[in-house]
């Protein structure tokens, strides 16, 4: 999602419609919704850990996801 796109939600007060399942892809939503919580800004999704509330960089979830599960996440664009 742009963030043309996301003005248009933020102007017309429909943030909450955005779907947060897509902010993560191609991460499984029931894997990383356990650890991590999207929140949408002007400038694009932001996320959270869950545990401590800190911000986290969306590398650093791709690599916790591939730690526990041994998982590529390359695979999951297959």
């Amino acid at each position: 999602m742009d963030n043309f796109d996301l003005r248009k939600y933020l102007a017309e007060g429909r943030l909450h419609e955005l779907d947060s399942s897509k902010a993560l892809d191609p991460l499984p939503k029931e894997w990383y919704s356990k650890y991590y919580t999207v929140d949408f800004y002007m400038d694009g999704p932001r996320f959270f850990d869950n545990e401590t509330g800190d911000q986290v960089d969306y590398m650093d979830i791709v690599k916790h996801y591939e730690e526990e599960t041994g998982n590529d996440v390359l695979d999951l664009m297959k």
